[in-house]
């Protein structure tokens, strides 16, 4: 098999359209969010959305451009670094959203409502770079079959 581009396309812009979302969650203040049920509900399933695709888009790429089959989640965003698809710095950043997703979908009843406003702010700041770093990768792929 092949990567499918247009397959991470697809999930870049699910991506990008639950990353907007969060823009508009992100406009209110800590107090506020703690005290809004439907911000606090919707920013968990906003940001497992987006943290599940990029893992997503992590496993295609490794298992079909290096032939790698990964079991741990934040093992994924590690090897992107390792193999060179982005950058090792935001990789190791990336990591940890991987556990947050981990967090959100095992460990729903525990969770740190001060902790997930802070990754809201996090996820805003580090997935566009990771969107423009996996486009790029795409671009390169794209010249190679192209060239």
């Amino acid at each position: 098999m092949a990567i499918e581009i247009e397959r991470i396309i697809a999930k870049i812009d699910f991506i990008n359209e639950h990353l907007h979302e969060l823009e508009n969650l992100q406009l209110t203040t800590y107090v506020e969010y703690l005290n809004n049920k439907i911000q606090r509900d919707l920013s968990r399933l906003y940001l497992q959305l987006v943290y599940q695709a990029a893992i997503d888009i992590n496993q295609h790429i490794l298992t079909e451009a290096f032939g790698l089959e990964i079991q741990k989640y934040s093992d994924t965003f590690v090897l992107m670094g390792i193999y060179g698809v982005i950058d090792s710095e935001l990789s190791n950043i990336l990591k940890e959203s991987a556990k947050m997703r981990n967090v959100l979908v095992h460990l729903y009843d525990k969770i740190d409502y001060s902790v997930l406003f802070d990754s809201v702010g996090e996820t805003l700041a580090d997935y566009p770079i990771y969107i423009e770093q996996i486009s790029s990768y795409l671009e390169t792929l794209e010249d190679k079959n192209n060239g």
